[in-house]
């Protein structure tokens, strides 16, 4: 018998709700207190109009969310206990959310059923969704945001582009990272939808992807640089650099950390090769050789898994057909865009662990949303296989 596709996410709500209380009975986990208590005590401080004690943080970007839990502890308590109740039902708004993209791509029950176990079970979502952290809420908007976007590519409904841009405002307030993922996730909309209705295939569009990528680069770097002042003056290369060597020094007695050295500057294919290797050890840190405890065994689990559904969904974008290939596009580069704009500026694989929880949905809907045109595809026989591949089928 077939379990409920929504009690299952009630269930996950309610697990995370018990976590949440218990939470808040005992020290704050490992990796959650630095953050909640900050964010908290900031809260407390807007709400209490104490500003004088934190002037700096108070006008850093990003502390939207600490005026966000004021205006709720104005009107109950400020208990921390109230920050992580409102965090399990952003979760839950989130899970809501990606069955309804499911639905829109009529997954069988076996599929979505698995999607949504990985989505309530994974501890690193367990643990970061359960407490009053920004991460539950970065988790819904991106749910929602990736909803939108699929809305507009098949219906080129405006009010789905309009809300669209609300929500990647909003989520934009949340942390200046996602500066990068909104640009580019309202460009590969826009360019995804442009080639459908034109009929043109994704092999023929690569070079417009390569500069429309060019000009978001060159926009992003003009915003920030307008924004929040961080120095490009020097070039991009040397803005990370200067950022990671700050990242570096901070966490150089963790445990945790997988990256040691900032070399002072880099060239063309250095830099490439920097910044590659620094996205891998973020998608996969800790290596075998580097666990020591039962959470770097769970954290390795998760970044096998996380292998596997990337695998699964580049494999997908040879195989499937031309229009799913475009929806397939909008998945994977936004989770990979977002996971990469993460990784520039972390150096600790417990950090990273926190980081992979917004795109959590995204990287779920990469490895299963056309995983049955994948099998299919594999039972198919050669000689039609390889019929349609010249018809441009697939």
């Amino acid at each position: 018998m077939n379990l409920n596709l929504r009690s299952i996410i009630w269930m996950g709500f309610l697990g995370r709700v018990l976590l949440a209380f218990w939470v808040s009975t005992v020290d704050q986990i490992h990796g959650t207190a630095s953050d909640l208590e900050r964010l908290h005590g900031l809260a407390q401080v807007i709400l209490n109009g104490l500003t004088e004690f934190y002037p700096q943080d108070l006008s850093l970007w990003g502390v939207f969310y600490a005026y966000f839990l004021s205006y709720v502890y104005a009107i109950t308590t400020d208990s921390q206990l109230i920050a992580n109740i409102l965090a399990c039902v952003a979760w839950l708004f989130s899970a809501l959310v990606l069955l309804r993209i499911m639905n829109l791509f009529s997954l069988n029950y076996k599929n979505m059923f698995m999607i949504l176990i990985l989505y309530i079970l994974i501890p690193s979502s367990l643990l970061y969704t359960s407490v009053g952290l920004r991460e539950a809420y970065m988790l819904l908007l991106v749910n929602l945001s990736i909803y939108l976007a699929i809305i507009f590519y098949y219906h080129r409904d405006i009010r789905a582009f309009l809300l669209l841009i609300g929500v990647l405002g909003l989520v934009l307030l949340l942390h200046i990272t996602f500066i990068v993922y909104a640009v580019f996730l309202i460009s590969i909309t826009l360019l995804a939808t442009a080639l459908r209705n034109f009929n043109i295939k994704i092999v023929k569009a690569l070079p417009y992807l390569i500069m429309g990528a060019m000009v978001a680069i060159f926009f992003v770097q003009d915003f920030l640089q307008s924004t929040v002042e961080i120095g490009f003056s020097e070039g991009i290369m040397a803005a990370v650099l200067n950022f990671q060597e700050g990242s570096v020094i901070t966490g150089m007695t963790s445990r945790a950390t997988y990256k040691f050295l900032v070399p002072e500057e880099l060239g063309f294919l250095s830099s490439i090769t920097y910044v590659g290797l620094g996205f891998f050890q973020y998608l996969f840190e800790p290596m075998p050789w580097r666990i020591s405890n039962l959470m770097d065994v769970i954290l390795t689990l998760e970044n096998i898994l996380r292998g596997i559904l990337i695998f699964l969904g580049i494999k997908a974008l040879f195989f499937t057909e031309e229009d799913n290939k475009k929806i397939l596009l909008i998945l994977l580069f936004a989770f990979l865009v977002l996971e990469f704009t993460w990784s520039v500026g972390t150096t600790n694989w417990g950090t990273a662990s926190r980081h992979h929880v917004p795109s959590l949905g995204l990287l779920l809907l990469v490895g299963f949303i056309f995983k049955d045109s994948l099998e299919k595809t594999k039972n198919m026989p050669i000689e039609k296989l390889n019929s349609m591949k010249l018809s441009g089928d697939l």
